[in-house]
C-alpha cells in the first residue's frame, strides 16, 4: 500500500489474498482532492473493469467501504452517446465512478472526460492490457496528459496467456510500460499463504471416447454440409464491387453458419450421442433465432438447409435412444462426461462439506449442453439428485443497442449468482466469466472440464477453489496427458519465475523506462486523427472500425433497416487496401480507400481511420466525435426561430396556456368628440327578413324599419364595412351600418343631452349599463335617435325623453279612472303589468274592441275580473274598458346567432296563445316603441361592428404589406350564417377526450423504466426486478435453458429482448377478418379540378367578411368559426414549410427534415408568430353575454378602478351616483368609497376573472386559439388569391425571415435526384426492369427516372447508389397529398362542419388508406428492399386486402401501423407501404416541375372512389368508435411525455366486464390517444 500511495503500481497478489482492500485503502488515502467540488477544481478516482458484473460488484464494495458516492457505468446505459454536460455532472454527484474500461477509453478519445482532472485510476484484472484491449488504449492516451492520474493495477498472474518460463521477466516488463507503472508484491509468500487459495490440485484423465457408427455418420453429414456452405455463393443482392475490388469478408454470413455445423459436431465428438443431440437441438433454436433477423431471402432459405441438415442428423443419432433417459444418459455419453459424473459422485460419497461447486469450460456453447445434461442427470437419476446445477456465460455488449437484450442477460447472471450465493444452485457450468473478478461463494470444488489453455486461466480457475479444503480437478484425455504434463510443469515454472522476479524485490526493480514508454504511445502504424491538434478529441486505428460502426448505427433508418458500411479490398503483391462505401443516406458517398498495409486487419482499421477523418470534416461527427444528431442541427436553423424570446417556455402554443391580450380598440372608435367640431353620423340600418303574412311579424318588422332609428356618433370617420345579420323571434334582420352618412356640428349643451340619452338607454331601457361604470370623456362614441330620410339627430325626442315611468308604479284611482283606451293612446306602446314584480315588457298590437274585463277567461276562471281579483288581488275599476292584445318582448340580450339545437339553455318558449292585457293594469310607456325595440340589438350590433372593423383594420395592414387589397374600395359581400353551425354539436364524450389538456409531465429515462415495470402491479417485492423495466410474468420462456420449445416461444423471446428498453410490453390479439363487400360504383370516373389551383393572383383580396371568419373563434359561439379555414390553412402550411425545407436543406435526412418542419408549424412557433402581429388582440374569442360583462360604448371603468388588483365581486358593491356616471367626473367622497371598496376586497392574481379583464379592455385567451388564427388567415388568403396570395401573407406574417425569396426558392432548378455523375438511363433502368408496368398503373410517364427509383427505394437497399432512398420524396410527397386532397373536400365538401372536414381529411390522409391504395394498384410488386421480415409484413396485409376485395372502410382504418405504436412488435400495415404512395407522389410532384394540378389529376384518378364515398358517408375515428362500443367505458389517463419526446397515454376500458389497459404511443396527444383506441378496439375485436 505504502509504494502504491507514492507511485503507479501493479499490485500482484494471489486470488483472495485483499487487493481490492489494498485499492480502497489507497484511494482513501488520495481522496484529498475527492473532497473539493468538481467545480471548483475538485477530482474524481475512476476504478476500471472487464465486465458489466463487476461493475456492480465493485461498486457496492466502494459504497460500503469509502465515504463517497460511487457512480456505476456500463454499456448498456448508452454512455457512449453522452455529452461532456453529462459527465460533468456525474463528476459533480459522484466522486467515484466504476466502469468497463471501453467507455473510459471512448470518453477520454472523444474528450468528454479528462484525465487531468483524475486523480486515481484503478485497473482491476490489468494483466488483461494487451494488445488492442481497451486499457492498453488508454493508457496511450497518457501522452497528452499534464497532470497525469495515479496508476494502481490489480492482477493475479500477471500475465495473460500462454509465455514460455524464460520470457516471464519480458512479459512483465512489458506490462509495467503499458502501466507506466512498476510490479509490487509481497516480501514472502508466508505473508499471503493464509489469505489466498491452496486447493489440493488433481489431474484427472479420461479415456478417448469411441465414436458410434451413427455419431460418425451423422458427423460425416454435417461435415459435408459445413463444406457446402463454405464454397456455396450466394446473389445476395449485395452491391457488385467497384473497378477492381473485391469483397472484404464475401462470405461472412455463410462462413459462420458452417462454423455452427462444425460446432455440432465437436460437441458431438466431445460429448457423445447424449449430449450431441441436446447440442444440435439448442444450434436448431440459435437459427430460428438467426432467422428472424435475416433480410435476405436466399441466405433465408440457407438458414432453412442448414436447420435440415441438423435435423437429418438428430435423426441419425436418435435412433440409439432407448426412451429410458437414465439409461440414455449413461450409455450415450463420452468418456469425458462419464468421467465427470465420476467426480461428482466420488464428491457426494466421500466429503461432509455441502457441495458449492463450479465446472468451467472452454466454449460458452459447451457449457449450456453440459447443463442441459447435469440437469436430465439429476432428475432421472436418484443418486445425481443432489445436483442443482445451472450455467452462466459471458455475452457480447453492443453499446448503441438500445434493446432490452443486454438488461435481460445481465438479469439472468445476476439472478444465478444470487441463486449460487442463496444455494438455489449448487454446481454453476461458466465459461472464463467466472475464473476472475465476479464474487461467488467459498467453492468446495473446481473441475476445469477442459484443460487450461495458459497461465492465466489455470491459475484463475484455481483461484476460485478457495475453501479450506477444496479440491481442483483439471481433465485431460489420456492420449494428451504427456503433452499436457509439460504444460503443467511450465505453469509451474513460470510461478516459480514469477516469485524469483518479484517476490522481495520491490526495492530493487527498476521501473519502466521513459524509452519504452515513448515507443508505446507510437506503436500504431498511423498516428490517431485528431480534430484540432494533440490534447483534442481524436480517434485511433484501433477505435476507428467501432467510431465506424457507430457512426452508421446513428443513421436514422426505419425498424427493417441497418446500416453498415460495405468493405472492399484491393490487392497488390502481398499488401491490401481496404475502400470503404458509405451508406447511401450519408451525404458523404464516393468511396474512402485507406493506405496499403500488410495484414487485412490493419488495413480495415486503416480505411476506418481514414473514413472518421473525413466525416468529421463534412460534418457528421461532431468535435468530440459523435455523429451529429438532429438536435444539433437546430443551430444551422436558428434564424427562423428569432421571433421566440429568450426565456424558454415550455408550455407555449398549448391549449391550456391561458395569457392576456389587449383587445384591439379599432382607430376609428379613439378619440374624444370636442364640442364645436363636427362629427361623423353613422345610421344603422335595420331590414327585417321575415315572414310577412304573420301580422305580428309584419308589426315588428315595421318598428325594427321605422324611419326614426338609431344613429351612432364619432369624432372620425368609420371604414366601410360589410352588412351582417341579427336573428330575433321572428327572424332574420339584415344590419347594415351607413358610414359616413354626414358630418354635423355637436355644442356642449348637445352633448350632454346625448350622454343622458345614452345613459337612458343603456341603464333603464336595456338595464345593463353596470353602477360601477362612468361615461368615457376620452374615447367617446354615442348612440342617437336619428331620422334616416333627413339624417338628422331628433334632439327634441331626446329632450322630450330623459325618464322613462316606473314600470311597477301603481296608477292612483284618478290615473286609473280617466283612463283613455284607444290607439293613440296605447297601439305600438311598450308596456308593462304593473302587478307583477317581474321585468317583462309587452308590445301593444291591438286594441280589442270586442274584449272587455267581463269577457270569459281562457282558464279555470270565469272571466278577467275574478282572475285578477283572485289571483293578484286586484281590482278593475273600468271592466267595460278594451283589452289590449300584446306580444311579449324578448328578453335576450344576444341576437348574434339563431336559436338552434346547441343553445337549449337559452331558448325562447314558444307561446301558442294570445295574451290580452287590462289597460289600467299596465304601465304604458312614452318613450317610442320603435327605439325600444331597436334598441335591444345594440349589443348584438356594436359586438359585429367592432369586430368588422378590426377585422378591416388588419386586412389594410396586411394590405400595406403585400399589397392585395390595397386602395380597394369595395361593396362587401354580406357576412353570412354557416348553417351546418346552428346544429353544430361536439359529441361531450369527445370533448372531454380531445379537448383536455393536462400539464404533460415528462418522465425522465430513469422514471420511465420505473413506470414500466409497474405497469400491472403496485408493489414489487423483489429488489432485483425493480431494476429491470419489465414484469416478471412478461418474461419469456428462456430457450438457453429449455430446449423443449416452440416457434412462438422463439417468437416470443425475440420479440421481448428486442423491445428498448424505454417501450411499455404490448400484445395483440388478432382479430378475425370481416368480410364487407368492395366499393362499387356505377358511374364512370370524371376527373374533378381544384379552383384553387386557377387562381393566379387576386388583387383585390378576401372579403371582409372572410377575414372576420378567420378571427371567430368556435368560444365565440358566432354564425361563423375559424374552425374549416384553420384546417385548409394548416394543409397549406405543412405543404409551403415541406417545400421550403426540402428546397432550402437539400442535404437534410427525413428526419432532419421532419424535425424542422414540425418545429415550423408547431402551435408554439405559430403563437409567437401570432404574437408579433398581435393577432390576439384582433380575435373574437367569448361569446357576447351583455347581463354579464358588457361596457356599452361610451362609458368606461373610471380611473380609480383601473387595476387589476380589484376583485370581481368588489366591483359589484360599488355604485356610482347617477349623475357621476352621467358626466365621467367623480367627486371626492366617490373616490374615497371606491379606494375603501378595493381595500376591503384586494384580489389576488388568481382571483382575477374574465369580467374584470374585459373592462380593463383585456381578454384570456388560450395561446392554442392564437396560434389557429395564423392558419385560418393562410386558409382565407389561399381560397381568395391562391397559392401566391397565401406566399404573399407568409411574407407579412414574416414566417420566413424577409431575406428568403419564397418565390425564388420555388423557382431555382430542382436538385437532381442522381447522386453518382457516371450514372446512366442504362444503370437507372437496370434497377427498374418493371418501369413501363408502374407507369401504366400510375397513369403518369417520368421524363427523370431517377425520381421513380428513388420513390421506389428502401433504405434497406443498397445496390442502388444512384439515388438516395425515399425518405425525402415520402416527406415531400405526404405534404402534397395532403395539400390537394384538403383543398378538394374543402371546396366540395362545403356542407361538412369542422369536425366532420377534419375526419374526413383523417381517413383519407393517412398511411393506411394511402397503403390499400399502394396495394391495390400494385405499387409494392416494385419496391425496392432488402428485408425478409418487412416482406413478410407486406405480405401479411396484402392477404388481408385481398380477402376485403381491396376495400378502404372503417375495418381498414383501424388496423396498426408503426406510427401507433412506439416499437411495434406486430403490425398490420407496415409503414413503407403507405411510404411509397407519398413517394411516388413526390417524385411526380418534382418530375413534373412542382406542378400540383399533374400530381392531382394522377392520384385523384386513383383515389377518387373513396373521396367521394368517404365524403358522403364519413368513416368514424377510433375515438369515436370506442367510445359508441357497448360495454367498452373507456377511460383516457393523463398525457406523459417520454424522455425521447414522445406522448404516452394510458387507456382503460372493459372486455366482457374485465378491465384492460393499453398505453398509446405519438408524437402529440391526438395521435397517442387515437393509437390507444386502435388497439382497444383490435382487443375488442372491431
Amino acid at each position: 500500500m505504502k509504494i502504491a500511495i507514492n507511485k503507479n503500481t501493479i499490485i500482484y497478489l494471489p486470488t483472495g489474498a485483499g487487493k481490492t482492500y489494498i485499492a480502497a485503502l489507497v484511494l482513501k488515502h488520495l481522496s484529498a482532492t475527492l473532497n473539493i467540488p468538481w467545480n471548483s477544481g475538485g477530482k474524481i478516482t475512476i476504478v476500471l473493469v472487464n465486465t458489466i458484473a463487476l461493475v456492480h460488484q465493485h461498486g457496492k464494495y466502494l459504497e460500503r467501504h469509502t465515504p463517497f458516492s460511487v457512480g456505476e457505468y456500463s454499456g448498456e446505459l448508452n454512455v457512449d452517446f453522452w455529452d461532456k454536460n453529462v459527465w460533468d455532472k456525474q463528476c459533480e454527484d459522484h466522486r467515484i465512478l466504476v466502469m468497463t474500461c471501453q467507455i473510459l477509453t471512448s470518453a477520454v478519445e472523444r474528450q468528454v472526460l479528462d484525465l487531468n482532472r483524475v486523480n486515481l485510476l484503478i485497473f482491476d484484472e490489468c494483466h488483461r492490457g494487451v494488445n488492442d484491449q481497451p486499457m492498453r488504449q488508454l493508457m496511450k492516451s497518457f501522452q497528452h496528459v499534464e497532470q497525469k492520474p495515479r496508476v494502481l493495477g490489480l492482477t493475479a498472474t500477471l500475465l495473460n496467456g500462454n509465455c514460455a518460463p524464460l520470457r516471464v521477466k519480458e512479459m512483465v516488463q512489458n506490462l509495467e510500460v503499458t502501466y507506466h507503472s512498476k510490479v509490487a508484491t509481497v516480501d514472502e509468500l508466508k505473508d499471503v499463504l493464509g489469505y489466498s487459495t491452496n486447493p489440493s490440485e488433481s489431474i484427472h484423465c479420461y479415456y478417448t471416447n469411441e465414436s458410434t457408427h451413427y455419431e460418425e455418420e451423422a458427423i460425416k453429414f454435417l461435415e459435408d454440409s459445413a463444406r457446402i456452405l463454405r464454397i456455396i455463393v450466394l446473389n445476395t443482392g449485395e452491391n457488385r464491387p467497384p473497378r477492381n475490388l473485391e469483397h472484404l469478408d464475401p462470405i461472412k454470413g455463410q462462413k459462420e453458419l458452417a462454423n455452427l455445423l462444425l460446432d455440432a459436431i465437436t460437441h458431438i465428438k466431445m460429448l457423445g450421442t447424449y449430449g450431441g443431440l441436446q447440442a444440435i437441438v439448442a444450434h436448431i433454436i440459435q437459427i430460428e433465432c438467426m432467422k428472424k433477423y435475416c433480410d435476405d431471402e436466399n441466405f433465408y432459405h440457407v438458414l432453412n438447409s442448414a436447420i435440415t441438415s441438423l435435423t437429418y442428423a438428430k435423426a441419425i443419432l436418435s435412433r440409439q435412444l432407448s426412451g429410458n433417459k437414465a439409461n440414455d444418459i449413461h450409455n450415450l455419453s463420452s468418456a469425458k462426461v462419464l468421467d465427470l459424473f465420476k467426480i461428482l459422485r466420488e464428491y457426494k460419497a466421500n466429503r461432509a462439506e455441502e457441495l458449492c461447486a463450479i465446472i468451467f469450460v472452454q466454449r460458452r456453447f459447451t457449457a449450456k449442453i453440459l447443463y442441459h445434461l447435469l440437469k436430465i442427470l439429476a432428475e432421472n437419476m436418484d443418486e445425481f439428485s443432489f445436483l442443482k446445477p445451472n450455467f452462466i456465460v459471458g455475452y457480447n455488449t453492443n453499446p448503441y443497442n438500445d434493446t432490452r437484450e443486454s438488461l435481460y442477460h445481465t438479469k439472468v447472471n445476476r439472478q444465478i449468482i444470487q441463486g449460487f450465493f442463496s444455494k438455489e444452485y449448487n454446481l454453476l457450468v461458466s465459461s472464463n466469466v467466472l475464473e476472475e473478478g465476479i464474487d461467488v461463494p467459498t467453492c468446495t470444488l473446481v473441475v476445469k472440464f477442459d484443460e487450461p489453455l495458459d497461465y492465466r486461466s489455470y491459475i484463475q480457475s484455481k483461484g476460485r477453489a478457495r475453501h479450506k479444503d477444496s479440491l481442483y480437478y483439471m481433465m485431460v484425455e489420456q492420449r494428451d496427458y504427456p503433452k499436457f504434463a509439460y504444460k503443467y510443469d511450465s505453469f509451474q515454472q513460470v510461478e516459480a519465475q514469477l516469485n524469483e522476479y518479484l517476490i522481495g524485490k520491490n526495492e530493487l526493480r527498476k521501473g519502466p523506462d521513459i524509452g519504452d514508454i515513448q515507443e508505446l504511445y507510437n506503436e500504431d502504424p498511423l498516428p490517431p486523427y485528431y480534430v484540432n491538434g494533440p490534447g483534442s478529441a481524436h480517434v485511433t486505428m484501433t477505435g476507428a472500425v467501432s467510431l465506424l460502426s457507430t457512426y452508421c448505427n446513428s443513421l436514422e433508418s426505419d425498424v427493417y433497416t441497418s446500416y453498415a458500411p460495405n468493405w472492399y479490398a484491393e490487392k497488390i503483391d502481398n499488401s491490401i487496401s481496404v475502400v470503404i462505401e458509405l451508406p447511401i443516406v450519408c451525404p458523404y458517398i464516393d468511396p474512402i480507400q485507406g493506405p496499403f498495409m500488410r495484414t487485412k486487419k490493419c488495413a480495415k482499421r486503416a480505411a476506418a481511420l481514414k473514413a472518421c477523418e473525413v466525416l468529421h470534416k463534412v460534418g457528421e461527427l461532431d468535435d468530440y466525435l459523435r455523429p451529429v444528431k438532429r438536435k444539433e442541427l437546430v443551430e444551422e436553423t436558428e434564424y427562423l426561430f428569432k421571433h421566440w424570446p429568450a426565456v424558454k417556455e415550455k408550455s407555449a402554443g398549448n391549449k391550456r396556456n391561458l395569457r392576456l391580450h389587449k383587445i384591439h380598440v379599432p382607430s376609428c372608435c379613439t378619440g374624444k368628440i370636442i364640442p364645436g367640431n363636427p362629427v361623423y353620423l353613422h345610421i344603422i340600418n335595420l331590414t327585417p327578413m321575415f315572414d310577412m303574412s304573420n301580422m305580428t311579424a309584419s308589426a315588428f318588422s315595421d318598428l325594427y324599419s321605422s324611419n326614426l332609428c338609431f344613429g351612432i356618433i364619432s369624432p372620425n370617420e368609420f371604414p366601410q364595412i360589410c352588412t351582417f345579420p341579427l336573428y330575433v323571434k321572428s327572424g332574420e334582420i339584415r344590419v347594415d351600418i351607413c358610414t359616413n352618412a354626414r358630418t354635423i356640428g355637436i355644442n356642449l349643451e348637445n352633448l350632454e343631452e346625448i350622454q343622458h340619452f345614452n345613459y337612458l338607454i343603456y341603464n333603464d331601457i336595456l338595464c345593463l349599463l353596470k353602477n360601477f361604470l362612468t361615461v368615457d370623456n376620452e374615447d367617446t362614441i354615442f348612440i342617437v335617435p336619428v331620422d334616416k330620410v333627413r339624417k338628422e339627430i331628433d334632439f327634441e325626442l331626446i329632450r322630450n325623453h330623459k325618464k322613462l315611468k316606473d314600470r311597477i308604479r301603481e296608477p292612483t284611482l284618478e290615473e286609473r279612472v280617466g283612463l283613455e283606451v284607444s290607439e293613440t293612446t296605447f297601439l305600438n306602446k311598450i308596456v308593462t303589468p304593473w302587478y307583477r314584480k317581474d321585468d317583462t315588457e309587452y308590445l301593444v298590437t291591438k286594441i280589442c274592441g270586442d274584449l272587455n274585463s267581463y269577457s270569459p277567461f281562457p282558464s279555470n276562471y270565469p272571466d278577467y275580473f275574478s282572475y285578477y281579483k283572485s289571483h293578484y288581488q286586484c281590482t278593475i275599476f273600468n271592466p267595460y274598458h278594451s283589452l289590449v292584445q300584446v306580444e311579449a318582448i324578448s328578453g335576450r340580450t344576444d341576437y348574434l346567432k339563431p336559436r338552434g339545437n346547441t343553445d337549449r339553455k337559452n331558448k325562447e318558449p314558444s307561446l301558442n296563445y294570445t295574451i290580452y292585457l287590462v289597460p289600467e293594469l299596465v304601465v304604458v310607456q312614452d318613450f317610442p316603441a320603435n327605439l325600444w325595440l331597436q334598441a335591444k340589438l345594440l349589443p348584438s350590433v356594436f359586438d359585429k361592428m367592432f369586430q368588422l372593423f378590426r377585422a378591416e383594420e388588419l386586412r389594410v395592414d396586411i394590405a400595406s404589406t403585400t399589397g392585395i387589397g390595397a386602395g380597394c374600395i369595395k361593396n362587401w359581400k354580406p357576412l353570412q350564417l354557416d348553417e351546418y353551425l346552428i346544429h353544430y354539436d361536439i359529441d361531450p364524450t369527445l370533448v372531454e377526450m380531445t379537448e383536455t389538456e393536462e400539464n404533460v409531465e415528462v418522465l425522465t429515462m430513469e422514471h420511465l423504466l420505473c413506470l414500466t415495470h409497474m405497469l400491472n402491479k403496485e408493489v414489487i417485492s423483489n429488489t432485483l426486478q425493480e431494476e429491470y423495466p419489465w414484469e416478471k410474468c412478461e418474461e419469456p420462456v428462456d430457450i438457453e435453458r429449455n430446449l423443449d420449445v416452440t416457434l412462438m416461444d422463439i417468437e416470443y423471446y425475440l420479440n421481448f429482448i428486442s423491445k428498448p428498453v424505454h417501450s411499455v410490453a404490448r400484445q395483440i390479439r388478432n382479430s378475425p377478418i370481416k368480410q364487407k363487400p368492395a366499393i362499387t360504383y356505377t358511374k364512370d370516373f370524371e376527373p374533378v379540378y381544384i379552383k384553387m389551383l386557377d387562381i393566379v393572383v387576386n388583387r383585390k383580396g378576401p372579403e371582409l367578411a372572410a377575414i372576420y371568419k378567420a378571427l371567430a373563434t368556435a368560444k365565440s359561439n358566432d354564425i361563423v368559426n375559424l374552425e374549416r379555414l384553420e384546417t385548409l390553412g394548416d394543409s397549406f402550411l405543412k405543404y409551403i414549410f415541406s417545400l421550403f425545407v426540402f428546397l432550402k436543406y437539400p442535404k437534410y435526412n427525413e428526419g432532419s427534415t421532419t424535425a424542422l418542419k414540425a418545429r415550423l408549424v408547431s402551435n408554439k412557433n405559430l403563437y409567437y408568430l401570432a404574437q408579433n402581429k398581435k393577432l390576439g388582440s384582433f380575435l373574437k374569442y367569448f361569446h357576447l353575454n351583455p347581463r354579464e360583462d358588457w361596457c356599452p360604448p361610451g362609458f368606461c371603468l373610471p380611473t380609480p378602478l383601473r387595476t387589476r388588483s380589484v376583485d370581481t365581486a368588489a366591483l359589484l358593491t360599488i355604485s356610482i351616483p347617477d349623475s357621476e356616471q352621467m358626466s365621467g367626473i367623480l367627486s371626492k367622497d366617490t373616490i374615497q368609497m371606491i379606494q375603501k371598496r378595493i381595500e376591503e376586497n384586494a384580489a389576488s392574481e388568481e382571483s382575477c376573472n374574465h369580467s374584470i379583464n374585459y373592462y380593463l379592455g383585456d381578454h384570456q385567451i388560450s395561446d392554442k386559439f392564437v396560434s389557429d388564427a395564423v392558419e385560418s388567415l393562410l386558409g382565407v388568403y389561399l381560397q381568395a388569391c391562391g397559392i401566391p396570395g397565401a406566399i404573399q401573407l407568409i411574407k407579412w406574417l414574416e414566417i420566413i425571415p424577409g431575406n428568403i425569396n419564397l418565390i425564388q426558392l420555388f423557382k431555382q432548378p430542382l436538385p437532381n435526384p442522381v447522386l453518382n455523375p457516371h450514372a446512366t438511363q442504362k444503370n437507372i433502368d437496370f434497377l427498374l426492369p418493371s418501369y413501363g408496368d408502374l407507369e401504366k398503373n400510375l397513369g403518369y410517364k417520368f421524363n427523370n427516372r431517377a425520381y421513380l427509383l428513388q420513390a421506389l427505394t428502401h433504405s434497406s437497399y443498397t445496390p442502388n447508389r444512384i439515388t438516395k432512398s425515399y425518405e425525402r420524396l415520402e416527406f415531400l410527397g405526404d405534404a402534397v397529398l395532403d395539400f390537394l386532397i384538403t383543398m378538394h373536400i374543402y371546396e366540395t365538401g362545403k356542407h361538412l362542419n369542422p369536425g366532420n372536414l377534419t375526419d374526413l381529411r383523417s381517413a383519407l390522409v393517412n398511411n393506411i388508406t394511402f397503403a390499400c391504395f399502394t396495394v391495390r394498384c400494385g405499387f409494392h410488386k416494385h419496391l425496392l428492399a432488402i428485408s425478409n421480415k418487412l416482406q413478410s409484413y407486406i405480405d401479411r396485409f396484402i392477404k388481408y386486402q385481398e380477402n376485403k376485395d381491396f376495400s378502404v372502410n372503417d375495418d381498414v382504418l383501424i388496423l396498426l401501423n408503426e406510427d401507433d405504436y412506439h416499437i411495434a412488435e406486430y403490425l398490420d400495415v407496415p409503414k413503407v407501404l403507405g411510404d411509397i404512395f407519398e413517394s411516388l407522389a413526390g417524385a411526380v410532384f418534382l418530375d413534373s416541375g412542382m406542378n400540383l394540378k399533374v400530381v392531382w389529376s394522377v392520384f385523384y384518378r386513383i383515389m377518387w372512389k373513396e373521396i367521394n364515398e368517404f365524403r358522403n358517408n364519413i368513416p368514424k375515428n377510433a375515438i369515436r368508435m370506442l367510445y359508441e362500443t357497448p360495454g367498452a367505458h373507456p377511460v383516457f389517463h393523463k398525457a406523459v411525455e417520454t424522455e425521447e419526446g414522445k406522448i404516452m397515454i394510458k387507456l382503460d376500458f372493459m372486455i366482457s366486464g374485465s378491465k384492460k389497459r393499453v398505453h398509446g404511443f405519438g408524437d402529440n396527444k391526438s395521435i397517442a390517444k387515437r393509437a390507444a383506441a386502435k388497439m382497444a378496439l383490435r382487443l375488442l375485436g372491431r
